[in-house]
């Protein structure tokens, strides 16, 4: 068991994408995407300029891993489909990029720019990560984000927040506190709710 650790300079509900009862990594983090396996837990931590530095914004254990065509074409994730013209929800879907006649196209998205044209370096940069990360066990606390208690972010003098638009990984022999700090991330109430708070850089519903 790994557990994947970066900082999260936006959480505007896109990457990760919370809704439809599947948490999923589907843009961004392509390093993190390429080499996360089933088991594997990654945790999105705050910000600097957001003024939520060493706070948990998500957590999630990777269930499932798909293909982009996979993605696209699955039922389970029609609905994480943008539709910029509808809410907020809508608007940041993550299912961006669907196969037609042998290449991705990328619909017009969070990805895309202000007239919905493809923008050629997100473009890369998200399928780059090959895979797409599927959680149906994950607690996404967004503008309700926790702060996360010193003994749980100092590992052998590692602080597992990390400042940079890198990731850091722990695994059992280089985090001792790994199964605690595991449990701790994933206590809310009530305990059936996934979606704790909304993203951050909303300024409103």
């Amino acid at each position: 068991m790994k557990l994947y650790s970066y900082v999260m300079k936006y959480d505007e509900g896109f990457a990760p994408n919370p809704y439809h009862g599947y948490l999923t990594l589907a843009t961004c983090k392509q390093v993190i995407r390429k080499v996360a396996n089933d088991g594997d837990f990654i945790i999105g931590t705050g910000s600097e300029p957001r003024g939520d530095v060493g706070k948990l914004i998500y957590i999630m254990e990777v269930t499932e891993t798909l293909t982009f065509q996979e993605y696209s074409t699955d039922d389970r994730f029609q609905a994480k489909i943008p539709v910029l013209s509808k809410n907020k929800v809508q608007q940041v879907g993550d299912n961006i990029y669907h196969y037609e006649n042998g290449h991705f196209i990328q619909l017009n998205s969070v990805h895309s720019d202000k007239d919905g044209n493809t923008v050629e370096g997100h473009k890369e940069t998200d399928l780059s990560g090959i895979k797409v990360l599927i959680s149906n066990n994950f607690v996404y606390y967004g503008n309700n984000s926790k702060l996360i208690p010193g003994e749980f972010r100092n590992c052998n003098g590692q602080d597992i927040c990390i400042k940079n638009s890198n990731h850091k990984t722990f695994d059992d022999n280089n985090y001792p506190k790994l199964a605690e700090f595991i449990k701790w991330a994933y206590d809310r109430e009530p305990i059936e709710t996934m979606v704790m708070g909304r993203p951050s850089d909303w300024k409103m519903i």
